[in-house]
């Protein structure tokens, strides 16, 4: 019998463990609307609802903000390879290189340079 007791003791450690992470998972669903509205996302809570559809709800949620996240890195990157063009092509050395190529297209149209 003291066997049996003795082997139960760390199920029931276990399920106050799961108990106690319910509660704190129930208290931080009540904290998460307000949390997740300063950012823009929109996540209602009802803790009657059973917890598999909730965490289906933070799954999408969390799910939505990784996929804006990749949408800025995509604009943030499209946005430096503009600047990079940008500073290129407004260089000295470029309107230079420019200029020499223009150079030798219009003297090449003229015949001075044959092909």
């Amino acid at each position: 019998m003291a066997d049996h007791n003795g082997a139960s003791a760390p199920l029931i450690n276990n399920l106050n463990t799961l108990q106690h992470a319910w509660s704190e998972f129930d208290a931080v669903l009540k904290q998460l609307p307000s949390s997740l509205a300063k950012h823009g996302f929109k996540l209602s809570v009802d803790l009657e609802r059973p917890r598999s559809q909730i965490s289906h709800e933070l799954q999408e949620t969390s799910e939505q903000a990784l996929r804006e996240v990749q949408q800025l890195r995509i604009q943030i990157d499209e946005d430096r390879v503009k600047q990079d063009v940008n500073s290129i092509t407004e260089s000295e050395y470029f309107q230079y290189l420019r200029s020499m190529a223009a150079k030798m297209r219009a003297k090449s149209g003229k015949g001075a340079v044959s092909s």
